[in-house]
């Protein structure tokens, strides 16, 4: 419809990479996106807006992950929801070729934080935004929403060459109840040792450290363009969200609309409005079945376009974990660069001089010198991880972002011909008469 025009040419007009300059591989999931025979009765399905979500890695992967709703587990404000994690793998690393689990949110939510502790040079998929609100957790559109962004979430794990090798992951898809339980618990008493340790050891010092000062054009002008995008897309999003709430009101209304006219020709009237009832009863059967297609256009909208926008933006807040954790190692290169010099030039200057040499100093630079070679390699080993996950990064959600543009395309294309389809009966109809 008109309403989404202006949506295509905010979206088309980013600065994106272009897919066909880099190698991306995407899994055979079915069409890129749907016809009007692919359309659900509760909307637009949910396997053909998966089917354009692209992965990272092989075309065959030795892990597939799919996850379906599970129950609702409890009442009132202790209530949650549980969902299925069925794998697939031909690794030898797990028992059995296929498997299923039983997770919920905060599940995923320590996988997360785990990786995000594990792999800190990397990309870590975002996770969907955790609900507040009771009614809203339980909602059937709200748990397939979750469920499909869990999926893309586990997918994207799975899928990535260094995080498929993450020692939180095969608990997380294999452990049975108990046994995760455990393997949680492990994992939270050496992520507070860690923490204890640094605090007692680390934070003191780090908190000294100058902030970095950045060298790199590339990274300066990323993290200009990441900001730039972020409020672009919020703002897309918002426009986005605008027009769900629309199509929603207007499927109340005609509701509305289909009610009146009902009442309208069930009134007694004389024999000459006998014509006029036909009308409003023709009417109100066109509006009522008109009704349910603009709440299924706007929850197609959000599901095919809206749910990837966001994601994007998630993922941004990720880029940006990464490109802050960068300027940490740097900062920490430079300081060890800056404690070494210090250090190595009164050296220098004591040895040309001929005066005293203090005891330990040249041990002291030494050593000052290690720190800095190990710095220095930690912050080139990030730098690299960085540059190399986000350019793929951009990749990958420029194809998505593509493939959302035409599903939001095609269900505004769906939309249109049912909807001309059914005044265009009407009108048969009352011409006939």
């Amino acid at each position: 419809s008109d309403q989404s025009v202006f949506i295509f040419l905010l979206v088309m007009d980013y600065d994106y990479p272009n897919p066909n300059d880099g190698d991306i591989v995407e899994e055979d999931l079915g069409n890129t996106y749907p016809t009007s025979q692919t359309q659900s009765q509760g909307g637009y399905d949910a396997q053909s807006r998966q089917s354009m979500i692209y992965t990272l890695g092989s075309p065959v992967s030795p892990l597939v992950v799919t996850i379906t709703a599970g129950e609702k587990i409890g009442d009132g404000i202790g209530a949650f929801m549980t969902y299925r994690v069925h794998t697939r793998t031909t690794l030898r690393t797990f028992s059995k070729s296929e498997f299923s689990t039983v997770r919920r949110y905060k599940d995923f939510l320590w996988l997360y934080e785990r990786l995000c502790e594990e792999f800190k040079t990397h990309l870590i998929p975002a996770l969907p935004e955790k609900s507040l609100a009771i009614t809203e957790r339980f909602s059937s559109d709200f748990v397939e929403y979750r469920r499909l962004e869990l999926e893309r979430f586990i997918r994207r794990i799975v899928s990535h060459k260094a995080l498929q090798e993450s020692v939180y992951l095969k608990p997380f898809l294999e452990a049975g109840n108990s046994d995760f339980i455990d393997a949680k618990s492990k994992s939270t008493s050496k992520t507070n040792f860690a923490f204890s340790m640094a605090s007692a050891f680390g934070m003191k010092i780090a908190s000294t450290i100058a902030p970095a000062i950045e060298l790199d054009n590339w990274f300066t002008e990323k993290k200009n363009f990441i900001t730039n995008l972020e409020t672009q897309l919020n703002a897309l999003a918002n426009a986005v969200q605008q027009i769900f709430i629309r199509n929603s009101e207007i499927s109340e209304l005609y509701g509305f609309l289909s009610n009146y006219t009902d009442s309208l020709a069930e009134m007694k009237s004389s024999n000459a409005s006998d014509n006029l009832k036909s009308v409003y009863s023709s009417l109100s059967l066109t509006t009522k079945e008109l009704s349910p297609l603009h709440n299924e256009l706007a929850r197609g909208i959000k599901m095919n376009f809206e749910d990837d926008v966001r994601d994007h933006i998630r993922m941004l807040g990720s880029m940006k974990n990464l490109l802050n954790y960068r300027l940490e190692r740097l900062a920490s290169y430079q300081d060890a660069t800056a404690n070494w010099k210090g250090k190595s030039d009164n050296y220098t200057k004591i040895r040309q001089s001929g005066g005293k040499m203090p005891n330990n100093l040249e041990s002291e630079v030494q050593k000052l010198k290690q720190i800095m070679d190990t710095e220095r390699a930690q912050f080139e080993s990030v730098t690299a991880s960085a540059r190399e996950e986000i350019l793929q990064f951009e990749l990958t959600k420029a194809k998505e972002i593509q493939q959302a543009i035409l599903m939001l395309v095609q269900v505004n294309i769906d939309h249109g011909l049912m909807v001309s389809d059914m005044w265009k009966k009407m009108l048969t109809g009352l011409s006939a008469n």
